[in-house]
């Protein structure tokens, strides 16, 4: 069995949060292949500055959504 990628996900939530709407489909897609993703909305939680780089020291891969 293959090892569970983890996956921090970054990106800019747009305007009337149009990016993160597009950004949580291809998140919730990317669970369905098995891959562990941090994401905001979820993971989120007390300090934010903590939380995000707790978030990427624990990740194997930064997704950088640019838009």
């Amino acid at each position: 069995m293959a090892p569970t990628i983890r996956v921090f996900a970054s990106h800019d939530w747009g305007k009337y949060s149009a990016n993160h709407a597009r950004v949580a489909q291809i998140v919730a897609a990317l669970r369905q292949k098995s891959f562990k993703v941090w994401f905001d909305e979820t993971h989120m939680k007390g300090n934010i500055l903590d939380a995000m780089c707790r978030g990427i020291d624990e990740s194997d891969v930064v997704l950088v959504f640019v838009t």
